[in-house]
């Protein structure tokens, strides 16, 4: 720097820095936009798949059978397994919900 100021190098040099530090936080910002779209829906569909639970759980034990339907425009599907024998029997439930091309499972086996 000489003693009447900065000269046309030195700004320009500045502007350059300054301006990859605005791409860089604005390349950060559209991958976080992403991040959370994606949070959204991955919420949305864990909460519709614990509803699903709980409703199969409230349904008679011998009515429980596989299933799927649509909720909030995302598709929920069911699989049910019998496994044991009187007194003993369980159903493995296996509840998947689908946006996308994501999906999300969640297990759990009901007893008789």
């Amino acid at each position: 720097m000489n003693k009447k100021g900065f000269t046309l190098f030195e700004i320009l040099v500045t502007i350059l820095i300054f301006s990859l530090g605005i791409l860089a936080l604005a390349g950060t910002q559209v991958l976080s936009t992403k991040g959370t779209a994606f949070n959204q829906h991955a919420t949305m569909a864990v909460l519709i798949a614990q509803k699903k639970v709980e409703e199969l759980k409230e349904t008679a034990f011998d009515s429980i059978v596989d299933g799927s339907g649509t909720e909030k425009g995302m598709l929920v599907s069911w699989s049910i397994a019998d496994e044991g024998s009187p007194p003993y029997r369980t159903k493995d439930i296996t509840v998947t919900v689908e946006w996308g091309s994501k999906r999300i499972n969640l297990y759990t086996i009901i007893a008789e």
